[in-house]
């Protein structure tokens, strides 16, 4: 059986070391993860996000992952779906890109 591709991805990024990645590589990384951040900020707030989050914040369960601009911890699935949703939603509200791709860990 293979690896599952969030697993491969983490060993990648633990085994390799930064001098093994190209400079543009890490600018565009950079890039992705100061985009993803500010489209999740300006997401929070949006209607349909704050509904899942409100709904995975009462499921609760095992904390292990936390949900951004909160600081409260989910279970790791529900985590990733909250902040994806804040991010996307912010994305299709201002029509700034297709949308957020997720790989969910979980």
């Amino acid at each position: 059986m293979s690896k599952p591709l969030t697993l491969q991805l983490a060993e990648f990024v633990v085994h390799t070391p930064r001098s093994g990645i190209s400079a543009m590589a890490l600018e565009r990384a950079r890039m992705s993860l100061a985009s993803t951040a500010a489209s999740a900020a300006i997401g929070f707030g949006i209607e349909s996000a704050t509904i899942i989050r409100s709904l995975e914040l009462n499921n609760g369960g095992a904390d292990l992952a936390t949900v951004w601009f909160t600081g409260t911890k989910l279970p790791l699935a529900a985590a990733v779906r909250v902040n994806a949703v804040a991010s996307d939603a912010a994305c299709r509200f201002r029509k700034l890109d297709p949308g957020v791709s997720v790989v969910q860990a979980a």
